[in-house]
């Protein structure tokens, strides 16, 4: 029994007392042979199993059924734990009288971890897995939505075509408003497929240039005054606009803000949005507020994640990976993106970013060489 070290192989009496201890006990559970044999092996066990009883259960288990078996956690001498494998057997003379029980214990617990690491993979899978379909579902549904409406549409001039009439100039112009709406609609929802699979493996790079911020919102502003025609909604108002420099990648910054006042615009019932850029405690902070429907408590924390949506309505549209893609963006900027909201109060997303400097009356050449020299 001394020769077998990968278990620890000991005898105990009727009454519990260890009578003998092998190598393998001594490697496994780091008490000596001198130490330990003459001790009653409740010793061995956890403080809370020993107020459980639980060492004068698994001998009582063992003498009515000859064996017992079980995976449990253990005390080393140190008074650290393992998970363990134990074996209890019945030791009986020829008149068939117990004389003892050998124990045999195996430290399970390098493969206990290696079937938790398994399990884990495995639902880190399987919740990938579902992510995915509900992704592609999601996908699938919201592009079929424009698809269609697009190819209503391209009939409706083909019918028109073959049957030689043409179009009043209302009609026409109408007809590629919408043509433009759904084609951009289809962009983004593709745009937006592309970013995340970026962000999945890291691809997310950035070209930064020297940007003026101010500049870059007012160009967004332009882009969206279509939407905000077209929906009635009143445009947006830059209400303080210090004129502050960052390196930024202008493309990506222009992406994040559309997205914001996107969802200004969609969520905002119409009435006024303001936008401010400021520099505060040496950081520039851009604020876009509306004053819609508002987002619940137990939604703020929720909104920037993938396939989050502010509004569980069928209007609020989208795969609900505009606010993820944004949080993304910002961060890959070293910076920091929140939301104050109430219910029926409206919005405000706040914006923190690096920047260079807060540049104030200079004139316009004298703003460039700035810039120039920055670069």
């Amino acid at each position: 029994m001394q020769t077998i070290k990968d278990y620890a192989v000991f005898l105990i009496s009727p009454e519990g007392i260890i009578t003998s201890w092998n190598h393998g006990a001594e490697l496994m559970k780091q008490w000596k042979a001198e130490e330990i044999i003459g001790q009653n092996y409740a010793m061995l066990f956890t403080p809370e199993d020993q107020d459980n009883g639980k060492p004068q259960h698994e001998l009582n288990e063992t003498k009515e059924r000859g064996v017992f078996e079980e995976e449990h956690e253990r005390m080393r001498k140190d008074g650290s734990f393992f998970k363990a494998q134990v074996t209890l057997t019945t030791l009986n003379d020829e008149k068939g009288e117990l004389y003892g029980f050998v124990k045999i214990t195996r430290d399970i617990t390098d493969r206990v971890e290696a079937e938790m690491k398994l399990l884990k993979s495995e639902q880190a899978l399987s919740k990938a897995l579902t992510v995915r379909d509900e992704f592609l579902a999601m996908a699938s549904h919201e592009l079929k939505t424009p698809l269609t409406s697009l190819k209503l549409q391209c009939d409706f001039l083909v019918h028109k075509i073959i049957k030689g009439k043409s179009l009043p100039i209302e009609s026409f112009t109408k007809f590629s408003l919408n043509t433009s709406q759904l084609i951009a609609k289809l962009t983004r929802l593709v745009d937006d497929m592309l970013d995340i699979s970026r962000i999945q493996f890291s691809r997310l790079t950035l070209k930064k240039e020297s940007v003026s911020l101010c500049d870059c919102i007012s160009e967004v502003l332009e882009q969206l005054s279509p939407v905000f025609n077209l929906t009635e909604s009143a445009l947006p108002v830059l209400e303080t606009c210090q004129e502050i420099y960052g390196q930024f990648d202008k493309l990506r910054l222009e992406q994040l803000f559309n997205n914001i006042l996107t969802n200004a615009i969609r969520y905002g019932d119409g009435k006024p949005i303001t936008v401010k850029v400021e520099m505060i405690n040496g950081m520039a902070l851009v604020s876009i507020q509306d004053q819609g429907t508002g987002i619940a408590k137990d939604k703020i924390e929720k909104i920037f994640d993938r396939f989050e949506r502010a509004s569980s309505e069928r209007a609020a549209q989208g795969l609900g990976l505009g606010l993820f893609i944004t949080r993304q963006i910002v961060e890959a900027h070293a910076g920091k993106i929140w939301v104050e909201s109430e219910v029926g109060m409206g919005s405000i997303f706040y914006v923190q970013l690096p920047c260079f400097h807060q540049i104030e009356n200079i004139s316009d050449k004298n703003q460039a060489d700035f810039v120039k020299e920055l670069q």
